[in-house]
Formats: structure tokens, C-alpha cells, sequence
């Protein structure tokens, strides 16, 4: 059972808030926040949304004037005004959080981490942590009858798409009976997952249809069809016309191959020299410790790594892990 009464202290006793989530956000972080910052402005507290990547444009249709989550950039090197009180949401890591650390560093204000994900580092946060949880969403919704107060439509639409997309719609081992019932109770207070729905997977954009089928074209099998992987290179992007956040979810075609238990998809970052890894698992590979060897981190079924290498590289050395956690 979570101790939610130092959090409830520290919300209590701020005026200015301040929330982030990871590098990538998806929805569960992004749909955690916009729910969270409800609650908080139903409370009268003065919230500011900072994360240090952009929003992925297929996520762009909740915050469609960007006045709302604001991200990092040459132009925008912090908060817009000092907040008393810090909440990163969906990840305790900080790898996950680049440019994040000196804002936290050269502040005295209380930190609250709230996530699901095993993997944690020292923050200096106080931890609202439950890796039993399907989605970070499921906390943020734990919070709302914690401060006693009421879920309304926009969070109650925000709460449902990060439910629902961490759950893969509801398809993933972690759907639990508590999920359902969650996503029932949203329902009825106005959440739309028809309108959602749609807006999250029947408005691809031709780039990212493009992106996929050079990714597709790319698979390799291995330990006799038990493990797959995929790539996409700065070509395949450029020359797709697409954007590296299109990639989102293209993982999920590995894993529907027959006969895979494990899946990696790597994608080349646009310095050359670095490689993002994508995990995933049906259980007899524990992602999350096979991610924290490549200093990533996650669940044990899925899981990521931002790998100091070329991806030639890091295919290598990554495959060399997966198929002697396979054998």
C-alpha cells in the first residue's frame, strides 16, 4: 500500500508546481501530466508542464496550440517561473530526463517522483512508486481520490489515453480487472476512447506509413524464429520524409510475428554515434535488467536504452545479450 500522506504535504504546502516526464514522451506520460495538471488547477495551484523532448506528432492533438506542455529548447533553458514543488511522472530515471538535472540541482524545492517502472535512480525525490501498476495513468488516478478531488472530462479523456495506451489497448498482460474498472469509471465521467481512438491510430501520416515499410523490409530472425529485430537508420528517416518519433510503436510488428518471445528494434540517432534500443518480451527475457546493462531501464517486459554506439555496433552487442538470455 503507497503512503501518499508526504505527497499530499508537499502539493499542500506549494503554490507553483512544476511537471516533467521522459525524454519521448508517450501517452501514458503525456496523458499522466495534462491529467495531473488538472487536479492540481482544481486545487488553485499555479502548474507549469517542462519536458525535455518534444511532444511525438501523433500525440499533438492534446495540446494542439502547444500552450500547454512546453519542452527544452535553445530558446527555453527552464522553467518560467520558480516552482516550489517538482513532479516527474513516468520515469525516476535520469537518463530519461536530459537537460533536467542542473533545474533540479540548483533548486531547494521538493521533488516527487510518481511512476511504475522498476528501474529507479536517486532523484532526491520522494518516491510514489508501484511497478505493479499498468500505466503511470493508474497512479494519476489513484491521486485524484487521494486529494478528494473530481476527474473532469479533459482529464478524464487524458487519464484514459495513458491507461489505455500503456496497456496496448487493453491487449498486454497488465490489463488487470482494476484496469477495466478504471477505464469504465472514466468513461462515464466524459472520456471518449472512439475520439481517441481514432486520433491516436487512424491518422497516420503517409511519412510515417513510409517509415514503417523500409523498417519492415529490415527484419532479421534469430534462435530459430524466437527472437526478431528491426532497425531504421537517419536514411531510412530522411528519405521517408518522416520524423524520428514516427517510429513509435513499430516494435509491436515484431512481436505479432509467430513463434517471437523477444524483440529488439534499434534506431540510429542523428549524431551517428548513438543508438536507441527498443525491448520487448512475452516473460522469458527480463527486458528491464537487459536495458540497465546499456544504462536504460523499464519493465520487465519492455524496456529501452540509449546505447553509446554506432548501430552496427550496438546490434551486435545487444544481440550477443538477447540471444544468450534466450538459450
Amino acid at each position: 500500500m503507497l503512503d501518499w500522506s508526504g505527497f499530499r504535504n508537499r502539493v499542500a504546502a506549494a503554490n507553483r508546481v512544476l511537471l516533467t516526464t521522459h525524454v519521448r514522451p508517450d501517452g501514458d506520460a503525456l496523458g499522466s501530466e495534462l491529467a495531473f495538471r488538472r487536479l492540481l488547477l482544481a486545487m488553485g495551484k499555479h502548474v507549469e508542464i517542462l519536458n525535455p523532448g518534444t511532444t511525438p506528432p501523433r500525440y499533438r492533438f492534446l495540446d494542439p496550440t502547444g500552450d500547454t506542455i512546453g519542452h527544452l529548447s535553445e530558446t527555453t533553458v527552464g522553467p518560467k517561473s520558480l516552482p516550489d514543488l517538482f513532479v516527474v511522472l513516468d520515469t525516476g530515471t535520469w537518463s530519461q530526463l536530459p537537460g533536467m538535472k542542473p533545474i533540479f540541482e540548483t533548486s531547494q524545492a521538493p521533488k516527487v517522483v510518481v511512476d511504475h517502472h522498476q528501474t529507479q535512480d536517486d532523484l532526491g525525490a520522494l518516491r510514489i512508486v508501484d511497478v505493479t501498476q499498468a500505466a503511470c495513468g493508474m497512479l494519476v488516478y489513484e491521486a485524484f481520490k487521494q486529494f478528494d478531488v473530481s476527474i473532469d472530462e479533459e482529464a478524464a479523456n487524458a487519464l484514459f489515453i495513458a491507461i489505455a495506451t500503456d496497456t496496448g489497448w487493453m491487449h498486454h498482460p497488465n490489463s488487470s480487472p482494476e484496469v477495466f474498472t478504471a477505464l469504465g469509471d472514466l468513461v462515464s465521467k466524459g472520456a471518449d476512447p472512439n475520439r481517441i481512438y481514432r486520433a491516436l491510430y487512424e491518422t497516420n501520416s503517409l511519412a510515417r506509413l513510409r517509415l514503417l515499410g523500409r523498417a519492415l523490409g529490415k527484419i532479421k530472425m534469430f534462435v530459430d524464429g524466437k527472437l526478431a529485430t528491426m532497425s531504421v537508420m537517419q536514411a531510412d528517416i530522411a528519405e521517408a520524409d518522416a520524423h524520428p518519433m514516427d517510429t513509435e510503436d513499430f516494435i509491436v510488428h515484431l512481436m505479432s510475428i509467430s513463434g517471437v518471445e523477444a524483440a529488439v528494434f534499434f534506431i540510429e540517432q542523428k549524431d551517428r554515434q548513438t543508438t536507441k534500443a527498443s525491448f520487448r518480451s512475452r516473460g522469458g527475457v527480463d527486458c528491464s535488467k537487459l536495458a540497465e546493462r546499456f544504462g536504460g531501464g523499464g519493465h520487465k517486459p519492455a524496456a529501452g536504452a540509449t546505447i553509446s554506439m554506432p548501430l552496427v555496433e550496438a546490434e551486435r552487442v545487444v544481440l550477443d545479450a538477447m540471444q544468450a538470455a534466450l538459450l
